[in-house]
């Protein structure tokens, strides 16, 4: 018989050694690097029998263990550490304490107690207690000076879940003791109304609302507040500005200001269900000859009852523009696509249940219908029907909240989480990769069988069993290109055993042997060019992804939709341009352009170099700055080249003028006119104002020993010449060509 579990952290061999072998201990613990145990004593009397004493032990390192404390006649059954002591609990004595570890009393608060069978501090307010026992749960706020009942009568088996919230990180749920939060370990407590039941659940401008069998209240500042409506609430439900309330006796709206009846003498008797639809209201009330479906559009000031509505109990309510479902409490699920004119069951697969709610996911597509006997699905609306899982199948479900792909279930068996189970594949190659979630009934799974299926043949193989705990699989029996098709089974451990199924999934196994795909936009193959210089522009894909690109042996660069650009240098005659890619399967395709390069008579070809004050025109070597020596200088901060821009300007056929007062530049050259300003990043181009790089704002005209400086390739381009750099020879190339 195991009584608990204790851990020891980094030390096996004290367990391995632990004491007490053969003896009777209850309950272990560690306090300050201090390891406690109570084993209970047998005491043999011949004229009285046998007695059981606790003792109470310690131990330094878990080997060897010294008794501090004997209880004569009592049976302690567990050890609880606190701050600054420790307490005992004794399921026919009570609770003990203790600061020292010698001297023990019970609490005033204690004194007094039925059985203990649990007690707890909580980890956030040290003065807080809770008591179990077998009929009830008590609270101390005192540390146990005081005890009062948390409520009378609170018994485990009779705790019924009927509503539950999700809101980011924080599940809530209403019972029939108050709300309870479930807290980072999974384990839900109550945190207030522990007098009520509570109905519906609601989040409404960034406040808690509840409904009970008296009244909403609302969270503010952690303590709950009642509105004072002091009816039996149904039902809750939101529109951007207003929260809406289905009670015993019609509907309230409240706002800021608070709350307030509407509808009166147009909606009447207990409102079961609310559902907000943009700027409509729709209320569901109970069987009765005023009852049925009303609906409101002006923030329920009038509502008007929709004819043909069956009478019957409306539990809930869904809309989508004219589509209406209603689920009621003897006629199952209701549609009506013309705004509830006709009307017509969408119980297929489903039977005439008890509907106790339905709940849409916008983003997936599946309806969700929770009634007396489980939970049901449909991704078609209603068309449809499958149950949610076998668990909950005889289950009487209240509530559902949908977070993410998990699903928080409220039942009057209890609170349960399903989790969508996802079946998914990779290839790698010859190989095919198998995951699957765990699945929602995993108390029950003993093992997992995958199937699978070439071509979605009718005849399917089982080719892989497992014991339960493994959700994962490699394939490796598979061939080149043949579509195959997997689904996992789990099942239990009886005889037949319970199977429940995956989704089918669909992969293609492939080994990429295709190179890559080299298309050139530019300059055409056998086309002939009047200048030296001409960009290469063009694309490369490749399923698998392009490793690197070359053209005429040196590596470009490639954007992320791969396409590539090179400025190459042509020579007199035909040129052949070569483009080798290769993807990152190691497969190479190679694609060759030849151009013919043809000297226009205008055509006009200049170089430079930095750090040299000579510059060639058409071969011709000249000064740049004749008389003074200037060179082209590339500033460090910007990577770009400034020159004195004249001697090039004129070599080209232009004219460049200087204004003092402004500290302009202005450059004539045929059509265009740039007017550019001495540290101004903007330049002027045919009466547009530009950047002069687009990417750095910090470029700009400079003086440097008294010599005006412009950014040679803005300019050069705006006068519609080709620019490129040779890298080896550090040599700067202007070319134009008419």
């Amino acid at each position: 018989t195991i009584n608990g579990l204790f851990s020891i952290q980094n030390n096996d061999q004290v367990v391995e050694n632990m004491a007490f072998k053969g003896s009777n201990v209850v309950c272990i613990v560690e306090l300050n690097e201090t390891i406690l145990a109570i084993e209970w004593v047998p005491h043999y009397s011949i004229s009285e029998g046998t007695s059981i004493n606790t003792e109470l032990k310690k131990s330094e390192d878990g080997l060897i263990f010294t008794k501090i404390h004997e209880f004569s006649n009592i049976v302690v059954d567990a050890i609880v550490p606190a701050d600054d002591g420790v307490y005992l609990t004794a399921s026919s004595s009570g609770i003990y304490y203790s600061g020292d570890l010698i001297n023990w009393s019970v609490p005033v608060g204690f004194s007094s107690l039925p059985d203990v069978l649990s007690f707890i501090i909580d980890p956030n307010n040290k003065k807080v207690m809770f008591i179990g026992s077998e009929n009830s749960i008590l609270k101390s706020t005192d540390t146990g000076k005081t005890v009062n009942s948390l409520k009378e009568g609170f018994n485990i088996d009779t705790l019924l879940f009927n509503c539950v919230l999700c809101s980011g990180d924080i599940v809530l749920t209403g019972t029939n003791y108050g709300v309870m939060k479930k807290n980072e370990k999974g384990q839900f407590f109550v945190v207030g109304l522990s007098d009520e039941n509570i109905n519906c659940l609601i989040e409404f401008n960034s406040k808690i609302y509840v409904g009970s069998n008296n009244d909403v209240f609302v969270q503010i500042n952690n303590e709950w507040k009642p509105l004072g409506i002091n009816k039996h609430i149904y039902a809750l439900a939101k529109s951007d500005k207003s929260l809406f309330v289905g009670s015993s006796s019609g509907v309230y709206r409240v706002d800021n200001v608070g709350f307030v009846r509407v509808g009166e003498g147009q909606v009447q008797g207990n409102i079961f269900s609310l559902y907000v639809s943009g700027e409509k209201i729709f209320a569901g009330t109970d069987f009765s000859e005023d009852g049925g479906l009303f609906v409101s559009g002006d923030t329920g000031e009038t509502w008007e009852k929709i004819p043909g509505t069956p009478g019957t109990d409306i539990t809930s309510i869904f809309s989508d523009q004219q589509e209406l479902f209603i689920g009621t409490w003897v006629l199952g699920l209701l549609y009506s696509e013309d705004g509830g004119l006709v009307w017509e069951e969408k119980n297929n697969d489903l039977g005439n249940l008890n509907i106790t709610g339905i709940k849409y996911n916008f983003s997936s597509g599946i309806m969700y219908c929770t009634t007396s006997f489980g939970i049901y699905f449909s991704s078609n609306k209603g068309e449809e029907w499958k149950p949610l899982g076998s668990v909950l199948s005889s289950s009487r479900i209240l509530d559902l909240s949908i977070c993410s792909d998990t699903i928080i279930v409220a039942s009057w068996d209890g609170l349960f989480q399903w989790k969508k189970n996802v079946f998914s594949a990779e290839c790698e190659e010859l190989s095919v990769f198998l995951h699957w979630d765990e699945f929602p009934d995993t108390a029950k799974v003993s093992g997992y069988e995958i199937y699978r299926s070439a071509q979605n043949d009718t005849e399917w193989e089982l080719i892989k069993e497992f014991d339960a705990g493994n959700n994962n699989y490699l394939d490796n029996n598979v061939q080149n290109g043949v579509n195959y098709y997997y689904f996992v089974k789990s099942f239990d451990d009886k005889t037949p055993p319970n199977y429940f199924v995956s989704n089918m999934i669909s992969v293609v196994p492939h080994i990429d042997t295709a190179p890559p795909e080299i298309t050139v936009s530019s300059p055409s193959n056998h086309s002939t060019i009047g200048t030296n210089l001409v960009v290469l522009t063009g694309t490369v894909t490749d399923e698998s992804g392009i490793d690197k690109v070359i053209v005429n042996g040196s590596e470009v660069s490639l954007s992320s939709n791969g396409s590539f650009s090179k400025t190459i240098n042509l020579i007199k005659g035909i040129n052949t341009i070569t483009i080798i890619a290769t993807d990152k399967k190691g497969n190479t395709a190679t694609k060759t352009i030849s151009v013919t390069y043809t000297p226009s008579a205008q055509e006009t070809i200049i170089t430079l170099q930095p750090d040299n004050s000579y510059m060639t025109v058409n071969s011709v070597s000249k000064e740049i700055d004749p008389g003074r020596g200037t060179k082209p200088v590339i500033i460090p901060e910007w990577s770009r080249t400034v020159v004195p821009i004249r001697a090039i300007v004129e070599a080209l056929g232009g004219t460049i003028s200087w204004e003092s007062e402004t500290r302009k530049v202005t450059i004539n050259f045929e059509t265009t006119t740039i007017e550019l300003w001495i540290d101004n990043p903007r330049a002027r181009v045919n009466g547009t104002m530009v950047y002069i790089d687009s990417d750095n704002h910090n470029v700009k005209p400079i003086i440097v020993n008294d010599r005006t400086m412009l950014p040679l390739r803005f300019v050069a381009e705006s006068l519609g010449c080709i620019v490129s750099w040779d890298n080896d020879t550090r040599t700067i190339t202007i070319a134009y060509g008419g």
